[in-house]
C-alpha cells in the first residue's frame, strides 16, 4: 500500500524545486489546487491517469515520483494493461485507481486464494457487491478479523458471515468492536455461543447496540452477583422497564438510595411511588423532588 504521507511530502518537494504554486501545478494538471493541497498532505493521491502528466511536470520518473520500485512496476502494468495484476498488487496501487479500474484490476486478478489481509487493505475501494463476492471465498476463523470489515459492509452481511462460520471464535474486545455493525439480536446469541465472559463494564459498552431482552438476561445474571447500582444506571436506558424494574426490587433501599434519581426516568410509576413514600417519610425532600415527575399523582 502506498504510503500516501511520503508521497505527498515528495510531490510538494518537487514542486518547490520547480518554483511552482499548488494552484500553478493544478492548472497545469487540470485539477483543482485542494486536489494539490490534498495530495501534498497525505490526505489523497493522485489517480493513476495523472501520474505521467505529474512526472512530466515535475521533471521527474514515476519511479522518482513515487519512491519505490515495486509500485512504479505495477502502476506500469495497470497504465500498460499488459498483464493481470494479482490481488496484492492490486491492493498496493487500489488508492490511486478509479473505480472502474479498481474494479476491472480485482476482477482480472490472476489470483487462485484470496488472502484475508489483502481483502481488508481492498475494502474501503470496493464496491459492496465485489467486496461481497470476495468474502464468500475467504474462511473466517477469528471475530476480529471481521471488525476492520465491518464499516465497509451491511448489517446483513455480517449476520450472514457469522452464520456461516460456525467455528468462529473471538474474545469480548473483539465483539464490542463488532457490535456497533450487527444486527442487535445476534449479540445476544454470540455472547450465548461463544460462552464469552464479560465483567459489567463490557456489558455496558456493548449495551447500546443489544436488544432489550438478551441485555435484560445479561444484567439480572450480575444482579443475582450483587450488581453495583451504578452500574446499573449505565444498562438503565437500553433495558425494558420490565427488566429494569426486576433489578431495582431486588435492591434495598440504602443501595437505590444514591443512584434513584438518575434511574427514575426509565423506571414505572409502580416501582418509584414506594421509594417516593420511603423518601417522604425519611424527610429526604430533595431527592424526593427529584424524582417527582416521573410519579403518577394517583400512585402516591
Amino acid at each position: 500500500m502506498f504510503d500516501t504521507k511520503k508521497a505527498g511530502a515528495r510531490i510538494a518537494l518537487l514542486r518547490k524545486a520547480k518554483d511552482l504554486t499548488q494552484m500553478e501545478l493544478a492548472d497545469q494538471l487540470m485539477v483543482s489546487y485542494q486536489a494539490v493541497s490534498n495530495w501534498e498532505r497525505g490526505n489523497t493521491m493522485p489517480d493513476i491517469a495523472k501520474l505521467s502528466d505529474l512526472s512530466r511536470i515535475l521533471g521527474v520518473s514515476i519511479e522518482e515520483l513515487l519512491g519505490s520500485k515495486t509500485e512504479t512496476e505495477i502502476v506500469q502494468k495497470v497504465i500498460n494493461q499488459t498483464e493481470p495484476l494479482d490481488l496484492s498488487e492490486v491492493a498496493t496501487v487500489a488508492p490511486i485507481l478509479k473505480p472502474s479500474q479498481l474494479e476491472e484490476a480485482v476482477k482480472n486478478s490472476d489470483s487462485a486464494a484470496i488472502d484475508l489481509g489483502v481483502v481488508i487493505n481492498l475494502a474501503p475501494f470496493l464496491s459492496k457487491k465485489r467486496l461481497s463476492e470476495m468474502l464468500n471465498k475467504v474462511n473466517f476463523a477469528k471475530i476480529e478479523e471481521i471488525v476492520p470489515l465491518a464499516p465497509f459492509l451491511e448489517t446483513d452481511q455480517i449476520t450472514e458471515i457469522i452464520n456461516q462460520h460456525h467455528n468462529l471464535t473471538g474474545d469480548i474486545g473483539s465483539l464490542i468492536g463488532l457490535a456497533p455493525f450487527m444486527d442487535s439480536a445476534q449479540i445476544g446469541q454470540l455472547l450465548d455461543k461463544l460462552d464469552l465472559k464479560a465483567n459489567i463494564n463490557q456489558i455496558i459498552a456493548l449495551a447500546p447496540f443489544m436488544d432489550e431482552p438478551a441485555l435484560d438476561k445479561l444484567a439480572l445474571r450480575f444482579a443475582d452477583e450483587q450488581l453495583d447500582p451504578s452500574a446499573l444506571v449505565g444498562l438503565a436506558p437500553f433495558m425494558s422497564q420490565t427488566g429494569l424494574s426486576k433489578i431495582v426490587n431486588r435492591l434495598s433501599p440504602s443501595c437505590l438510595k444514591a443512584h434513584i434519581v438518575s434511574l427514575a426516568p426509565f423506571l414505572d410509576s409502580e416501582i418509584l411511588a414506594p421509594i417516593a413514600r420511603e423518601l417522604m417519610k425519611n424527610g429526604d425532600m430533595q431527592t424526593l423532588m427529584a424524582i417527582m415527575p416521573f410519579i403518577d399523582s394517583e400512585e402516591l
